[in-house]
């Protein structure tokens, strides 16, 4: 479960304590210091959640830069060899079912070999490609907003 789900379950659990607070009978005084400190748990619960979330992100963004300096070519490549390789999955699946094995089918007598598409393939990727797309694009972007990025010269690709 994730962070979001996390905070969503305890705030439906806070939720559920709010209303049963109204079913008590006492005052009306006594409900509402009762749910006001129900709401100062949930803030302090939720303010916990952000700062261990933000933390994930940092060590995760960490990770990232050191990927990046770092002069191991695989670190380097390993994300454009994953999309190339899916890529290159779809393409011979989509060929050998719709060119090799209706060719094969059509001049011999070998029943054709066909094979099934995981479901979710073009799905990953078209994800990794657009947010590989959009990531770049942000990226320059970025540079430009920032006004160290010129577009004169040419990166240097490692």
């Amino acid at each position: 479960m994730d962070i979001l789900g996390i905070g969503n379950l305890i705030k439906d659990g806070l939720d559920t304590v709010r209303k049963t607070v109204d079913d008590f009978h006492t005052s009306e005084e006594e409900k509402l210091q009762v749910k006001e400190k129900i709401s100062v748990l949930e803030n302090e619960l939720t303010n916990k959640l952000i700062e261990v979330q933000k933390q994930e992100i940092e060590s995760k963004t960490e990770i990232l830069k050191t990927d990046a300096k770092s002069d191991n070519w695989l670190l380097e490549s390993w994300r454009p060899i994953t999309i190339l390789s899916l890529v290159g999955i779809y393409v011979l699946i989509l060929t050998n079912n719709y060119i090799i094995a209706p060719a094969i089918a059509k001049y011999t007598d070998i029943t054709s070999v066909q094979f099934s598409m995981p479901p979710d393939l073009g799905g990953i990727i078209k994800l990794i490609l657009g947010t590989f797309t959009f990531g770049k694009s942000a990226e320059i972007v970025a540079g430009r907003v920032s006004g160290s990025h010129d577009s004169n010269r040419k990166e240097v690709m490692r």
